[in-house]
C-alpha cells in the first residue's frame, strides 16, 4: 500500500498499485490511469478518507480487483466531483449483496454533495456497481 502524504494532487500519472490518502483536505485526481491494481483491502486502486473534497476528472480504472467490498475505489468524503471517468472490468471477489465492484462512495456528513457526470461503468462483475 502506497500512501501519498505531501502531494494531494495526482495529475497525468499511471498507477499499478493502490493509492491511499487520509491526510489531505482536498484531493485531486486528474487524467490518471489505474490499471491492474489488486489489493486485499477496500478500494484496490484508490482509497480516500477525509472530511474534505475529492475531485476526479478524465481518469480510467481498468482491471482493478479486491478481496474486500469495493473493487476499484472506496472513499469517505464530504464532497465529490467526478467527471469523464471510466471504470472497466473492476471487481470484488466477494459474492454478497453489499459488495460494490466499481466504486463505493460514503458521505462524511448527511448533507455531503456529490456531482457525477459523463462517467462509464462496464463489465463489472454481476453488473453491480
Amino acid at each position: 500500500t502506497f500512501k501519498w502524504v505531501n502531494n494531494c494532487d495526482l495529475t497525468h500519472k499511471v498507477f499499478n498499485q493502490r493509492q491511499f490518502n487520509t491526510s489531505c483536505s482536498k484531493v485531486t485526481v486528474n487524467s490518471c490511469t489505474f490499471t491492474n491494481c489488486h489489493n486485499q483491502e477496500e478500494g484496490a486502486a484508490l482509497f480516500v478518507s477525509t472530511e474534505g473534497s475529492l475531485h476526479i476528472e478524465g481518469t480510467i480504472f481498468s482491471h482493478c480487483s479486491t478481496t474486500s467490498y469495493e473493487g476499484a475505489m472506496s472513499c469517505r468524503i464530504s464532497e465529490l466531483s467526478m467527471n469523464s471517468t471510466c471504470y472497466y472490468n473492476c471487481s470484488s471477489s466477494l459474492v454478497t449483496n453489499d459488495c460494490f465492484h466499481a466504486a463505493k462512495i460514503y458521505g462524511a456528513r448527511s448533507q455531503s454533495m456529490t456531482d457525477v457526470s459523463l462517467c462509464g461503468f462496464a463489465l463489472s462483475s454481476n453488473n453491480i456497481l
